[in-house]
């Protein structure tokens, strides 16, 4: 993806116009109303096209490849409008508000050359205004249990959302707090769209009762297999992608040094007597999925960075059953791994932002 490139996706229901460095997020900047706060306008323009993503995550609990994808989201933190970071339970351990505030720091140390790239990056202080805290333990039998900030946190995203233009919902551990949150305010679900990332979300509870009580209703891609192509081989055994971060992220930034710290000792105590190192991010398809610049985010069936998926029913889609498109055990694998020389190739050129400060001139969409 190079700087400077727009590029159109068309929607049913409107189309979304992005210029990665470029003319757009100029013209919108001076769009502001002076009424508005110059930072608060400008913000607010900026991110009108953008997908507005909340994120739950169970980073600091069983592993650390949700470190990596929170590090990973945040290099692409200028294209998206990211409203909510949540931690959520785990089966193996329990996602730690402290670890996605470790990933925010990280990004602090890099943001002011960041910017330099893209005057769109989020600030460090709007990053921790969004974080909360979720359940920290899975839900009981009956899926649901009480609210919390996250599940609160969502709800007023959602309502601020709507079918045409949605809340996008990226679960990367336990749905407990999704599940939470439209069991309180059902009225949010048609602005909801969802990609979890396992069949049970690390939470049984909560995704039995999300099928139960909401499949059919909620526009949901329920993914298993298919974002173990970002890392796994085609013999579909689970081995990270050890060649990976030392050439890409090693010495790019604070960010760079966070990955690689986090490439080590992937499993740690729950890995037994092997050490696994590498690049895995296995929920970074549902990312992918948002920030491929050729995606049509109404058809989830269509190829992409992100996985190609099969309907299971009304608003339900589900990992490809096609032998051809598994790696091993993983289906659907194929279809993020058939794009993984762009997509990682496009995230290494994120890493080198954090490391090279850009000149301004170069630069359109930076405010001087």
């Amino acid at each position: 993806m190079n700087a400077g490139r727009m590029w159109v996706r068309s929607n049913a229901a409107y189309t979304r116009r992005f210029v990665l460095g470029g003319s757009v997020a100029l013209a919108a900047e001076r769009a502001v109303s002076p009424a508005m706060s110059a930072e608060a306008g400008w913000r607010a323009h900026i991110n009108a096209a953008k997908p507005r993503v909340f994120v739950t995550t169970d980073a600091g609990g069983s592993d650390k490849d949700d470190m990596q994808s929170l590090i990973h989201l945040l290099l692409y933190a200028d294209d998206l409008n990211i409203v909510g970071l949540g931690s959520a339970a785990a089966r193996l351990g329990f996602g730690r508000i402290s670890a996605i505030h470790s990933v925010i720091t990280a990004y602090e140390k890099d943001y002011s050359t960041l910017l330099t790239h893209s005057a769109s990056y989020p600030s460090p202080a709007y990053l921790r205004s969004i974080v909360r805290a979720g359940h920290p333990a899975p839900q009981p039998e009956a899926g649901v249990s009480k609210p919390t900030n996250s599940s609160r946190a969502i709800i007023a995203a959602a309502r601020a959302a709507s079918p045409t233009r949605p809340l996008w919902v990226l679960t990367w551990g336990s749905h407990g707090d999704l599940a939470q949150a439209v069991h309180d305010e059902p009225g949010i679900v048609p602005n909801i769209r969802l990609i979890s990332s396992g069949r049970d979300g690390q939470d049984p509870n909560a995704h039995r009762y999300l099928l139960t009580m909401w499949k059919g209703r909620l526009w949901w891609i329920n993914g298993a297999g298919s974002g173990r192509g970002i890392y796994a081989p085609p013999s579909g055994h689970n081995n990270p992608d050890r060649a990976w971060p030392r050439p890409n992220a090693r010495g790019h930034g604070a960010l760079g040094r966070l990955f690689m710290a986090n490439s080590t000792d992937l499993y740690g105590a729950f890995d037994g007597w092997r050490r696994t190192n590498g690049l895995k991010m296995g929920d970074t398809f549902s990312v992918l999925y948002l920030i491929d610049p050729g995606r049509n985010f109404d058809d989830p069936t269509a190829r992409g960075w992100g996985g190609s998926y099969v309907a299971d029913g009304p608003l339900y889609w589900i990992d490809s059953h096609d032998p051809a498109l598994a790696y091993g055990g993983y289906r659907g694998a194929k279809t993020v791994a058939d794009h993984k020389d762009i997509f990682l190739a496009d995230f290494a050129a994120r890493f080198d932002r954090a490391q090279t400060v850009k000149p301004a001139h170069t630069n359109p969409t930076l405010r001087g």
